[in-house]
């Protein structure tokens, strides 16, 4: 044991503490606290506390935030007692609204809206330690726990990043790399992720979209000269990759290879590998046959990481089976990557799911070699891949398996549509078969303030080649309870086309039959030519509707000019 009555003024106690961890093995956030330590490290913080801000920064411990969750609850009481009396005396403490927005938005899982009062903790703080490139980390990561779409603090995320990297260039050159990769790494929300979802709604955002790009263009200018001393530096080329594919230049983010990574101890989100290619590896069964990605290269793949401990995995498996079974025959398989490390219970976990396909196994738990390459840190993790190899999502569960199976292959390119008879709200009867020879445009939607500026882009297409061959047909799902009010509001809108009400919310016959089940998958477009062939296909929502729309009468224009 590391400690002794006192720390000293030569003495950091915090380092010394975490080294004695280390020592103990216990290198990560797993620890008690006894009384005797408790009370050393509240003296310590306090004194920490107290100093305030000098040049800029707190002399809070870096590494703090991880900590905090394991300090009992009668501690955490104590600094937020402590702090707030601080706050009071010395209005302009930035260590004290520091550690109080660390207290504070370290439980906090719910946001109140944009008045909530804990946020004026994170903004003092940020005002306060002006050269503190970590409390505005802080700040970014614990704005990304709320909804992608209706999030009231994405501008606040925003300005929070402009301070990050303001503070971070004052440091040195490399400080601004430093940040970015923790970004990537730890909180996600990256200024590609911004500048993409302001770009969902860009003449909204407009002024937005411009500060976000300033700082996608900073990224790539710290990546870059990063690239200069570190050629081969994992995350400068993830990092310039997803910069140049954000700004549509995909020559150029082509040159920048996306693989997997398995020495890092912090690894890329999986999320990140949605739309990548997956690249190809071989291993060897737990029966000992080998196994190489490329052998399944055509097929529809689920590669499945679970393990016999993971107390979701087993709940899982109906599922998986029930997709293997419908679909197995048509080219989708299964391949299972263990991170057990008991042989036997993995054995146990087959047999007693009765599982036919191939796993992989290591031995490693979550220091597989497969795990680490792809960045899983929780399982299960269940990658579907498209049999072009094209990663389609990381984190399908349940029922909603066998539907993005069920979209992904009835809505291939290529691949000739079903035909389907149903009747329009204005009472006409609709069918594909009756519009073989023109272009059709196959549009499920709800009603959402995006799927309205969406289908203004589509009207505008309708309008202009109508005439010439071009066809729309709605399908609202999960919208309206009843006919008569989608009827209604198509007039009051005056959108074009025909438009079906499919009843039943995500249980109506079209959208079982192409396989859309989640609000995720809305709005979805097949664009179908004149032999009912898929010419394009996408569930959810993008970055422009207006680009979209451009690009949609492009193609639109081309086929009809065959």
């Amino acid at each position: 044991m590391i400690v002794g009555n006192k720390t000293t003024e030569n003495t950091d106690f915090w380092e010394t503490y975490l080294d004695s961890l280390e020592n103990r093995g216990l290198s990560i956030p797993e620890w008690e606290l006894t009384q005797k330590v408790q009370e050393q490290l509240l003296d310590y913080l306090k004194t920490k506390i107290e100093a305030g801000v000098v040049d800029g920064k707190t002399t809070l411990p870096p590494q703090l935030p991880e900590y905090v969750s394991c300090f009992p609850e009668a501690m955490c009481l104590e600094l937020r007692e402590f702090s707030e009396e601080i706050l009071e005396k010395q209005p302009d403490n930035g260590a004290a609204a520091k550690m109080l927005a660390i207290i504070v938005w370290e439980d906090k899982h719910v946001f109140n809206g944009e008045k909530d009062s804990d946020l004026l903790f994170l903004e003092q703080a940020m005002m306060q330690v002006l050269n503190d490139a970590e409390t505005c980390f802080f700040a970014i990561r614990h704005y990304t726990h709320y909804n992608k779409y209706l999030d009231p603090l994405f501008e606040l995320t925003l300005t929070a990043l402009e301070r990050l990297f303001k503070r971070a260039k004052q440091q040195d050159e490399s400080e601004l790399y430093h940040w970015l990769a923790k970004l990537y790494k730890d909180a996600g929300r990256t200024p590609c992720y911004i500048y993409r979802d302001f770009m969902r709604n860009s003449e909204e955002n407009a002024e937005l979209v411009t500060r976000c790009k300033r700082l996608v263009v900073e990224a790539q200018h710290a990546f870059q000269q990063r690239l200069e001393q570190e050629p081969e530096d994992w995350y400068t080329l993830h990092g310039l990759n997803d910069i140049y594919e954000t700004l549509g230049e995909t020559e150029l983010a082509q040159k920048y290879p996306w693989t997997g990574h398995s020495e890092s101890e912090a690894v890329w989100k999986q999320t990140a590998w949605v739309g990548k290619e997956l690249p190809d590896f071989s291993a060897v069964a737990l029966d000992g046959t080998p196994i190489s990605l490329s052998d399944y290269r055509g097929k529809m793949v689920l590669l499945n990481f679970c393990a016999k401990w993971c107390g979701f995995c087993a709940p899982e498996m109906p599922y998986i089976k029930e997709a293997y079974e419908h679909h197995h025959k048509d080219g989708f398989d299964v391949i299972g990557v263990s991170l057990d490390e008991s042989e036997a219970e993995l054995r146990e976990f087959i047999e007693a799911h009765n599982i036919p396909w191939l796993l992989i196994f290591d031995g490693k738990g979550w220091n597989s070699e497969l795990g680490r390459y792809f960045g899983i840190n929780s399982l299960p993790s269940q990658w579907l891949i498209d049999r072009d190899g094209k990663i389609i999502s990381v984190e399908t569960r349940g029922e909603q398996l066998g539907q993005l199976i069920k979209w992904t292959e009835r809505t291939r390119v290529g691949k000739v549509v079903p035909d389907f008879s149903a009747v329009s709200v204005d009472g006409k009867s609709i069918s594909l078969s009756t519009y073989r020879g023109k272009v059709t445009l196959l549009y499920f939607w709800t009603t959402s303030d995006y799927c309205e500026q969406e289908l203004r882009c589509v009207d505008a297409v309708y309008e202009k080649y109508h005439d010439k061959g071009f066809e729309l047909i709605g399908v609202d799902v999960a919208g309206w309870s009843n006919e008569e009010a989608l009827r209604n509001y198509i007039r009051e809108k005056d959108y074009q086309g025909h438009h079906i009400y499919d009843g039943s919310g995500w249980n109506g016959p079209l959208a079982q039959q192409f396989g859309i089940g989640s609000s995720e998958q809305i709005p979805a477009i097949v664009l179908i030519d004149t032999n009912r062939q898929v010419v394009e296909a996408r569930s959810g929502r993008v970055h422009s509707p207006e680009v979209w729309g451009t690009r949609l009468e492009s193609i639109v224009d081309a086929l009809l000019s065959d």
